[in-house]
């Protein structure tokens, strides 16, 4: 009898799935975090967390930037943000201006896809 028991009960944690991990989030995924093919992504960072108008080959973002400290040493992007802007491969004109309209930086940038540039904007 004990032996039936103990088959049975082996046969329930078996067919269990045991092993098998499942996620489940209520949380739904930003653009941003899930990766589309095809694009690049652009990030802005700097020493403390402040909101910033990006233009894009003359098309405006309102976006945020990332904190330096918040990253730690790994930069991965992706967890620490929502404030990536995907973009298609290729040369682009870049402005940023800080809240109070001040330009922090103007330059052209070159990004292939799948590629995540960082830009750090300075106090």
């Amino acid at each position: 009898m004990k032996r039936i028991l103990f088959l049975a009960l082996l046969l329930a944690l078996t067919a269990c799935g045991t092993g098998q991990v499942a996620v489940n989030t209520t949380r739904p995924q930003s653009p941003a975090s899930v990766a589309k093919a095809g694009k690049a992504y652009l990030a802005f960072t700097s020493q403390d967390k402040e909101n910033i108008v990006v233009t894009v080959d003359g098309k405006e973002y309102r976006t945020e930037t990332i904190q330096v400290k918040a990253l730690g040493g790994n930069q991965n992007l992706k967890s620490v943000s929502n404030d990536i802007l995907a973009l298609d491969p290729g040369s682009h004109e870049v402005v940023v201006k800080n809240q109070q309209g001040v330009q922090v930086y103007k330059g052209r940038i070159a990004v292939s896809a799948q590629e995540h540039k960082v830009i750090q904007i300075n106090p």
